[in-house]
């Protein structure tokens, strides 16, 4: 029973926030105005608690299928580099040729 309230309240919530949305954003804007020095005290304090955190996150390196290798900050610019476009366009070729060997045997 308490899931479908919840799952009501964010259906309800998503569909007020669609219909409302320059009403809402004005609010948050309004709100953030009014307490702009604690925000800015708030993201500070975060960031120094999780600092360490959030440098390990972004020095964790990754292998990729293509053979490249990133950290978690890179990866959209892995993705663009020529190496990691050849292996996709290369495994897209060797999939079709999977699938017409496949249907040349269903034939």
């Amino acid at each position: 029973m308490p899931e479908t309230k919840s799952r009501y309240k964010k259906m309800y919530n998503k569909k007020y926030y669609e219909d409302n949305k320059k009403k809402c954003i004005k609010k948050v804007m309004e709100r953030y105005h009014e307490k702009r020095e604690e925000c800015i005290q708030y993201g500070i304090e975060r960031y120094s608690r999780k600092r360490g955190e959030l440098l390990k996150k972004a020095n964790t390196k990754f292998t990729c299928e293509c053979g490249g290798r990133y950290s978690y900050s890179t990866r959209a610019r892995h993705i663009k580099t020529k190496k990691h476009k050849k292996y996709l366009d290369n495994l897209a070729l060797s999939m079709c040729a999977v699938i017409v060997d496949e249907i040349d045997q269903i034939e």
